[in-house]
């Protein structure tokens, strides 16, 4: 089984190699063209979580992760091992650097335990937030002269 991470929207997911899994606490309110084949709420945040500062959610969520324990998640996700292709998804989209969500904290967590990197599943989409940015100006920095004293 090849594990990745995505978000809900990523319209890769149409695959019919890929398999769906939520490990969030809601679902999408959306159509989904593809199939959530089911959820692990072991990974999914606790309630309590949203709004926190992404320290005091990241150091929460470690914790909640270690409470369930490796070998219980190993379990759910070997549910799977035998679809190929699992995507663990959730809603964030992570590809711009100031977004962050649990999914990549589950990655780096797991990847602590295991050794397996999980990636973020290939999405092609241009980001929302870099949809109405308009490139920087190139701007021709002046030549300077070095200057003498004496």
């Amino acid at each position: 089984m090849k594990l990745y991470t995505s978000r809900y929207a990523n319209r890769e997911l149409m695959n019919p190699d890929v398999t769906v899994v939520a490990i969030s606490r809601g679902l999408p309110k959306y159509e989904t063209a593809y199939k959530i084949a089911g959820r692990i709420w072991d990974i999914a945040p606790a309630r309590e979580l949203y709004g926190a500062s992404h320290f005091e959610f990241r150091r929460a969520y470690l914790r909640q992760l270690e409470v369930a324990g490796f070998q219980r998640i190993r379990r759910a996700l070997a549910e799977y091992r035998d679809c190929g292709t699992v995507v663990l998804c959730c809603f964030e989209d992570v590809r711009n650097p100031e977004d962050w969500c649990h999914r990549r904290m589950f990655a780096e967590w797991w990847e602590r335990h295991t050794g397996q990197k999980i990636e973020e599943y290939p999405d092609p989409s241009t980001p929302k937030s870099q949809k109405n940015i308009k490139p920087p100006v190139e701007v021709e920095e002046p030549a300077f002269e070095q200057m003498r004293f004496f």
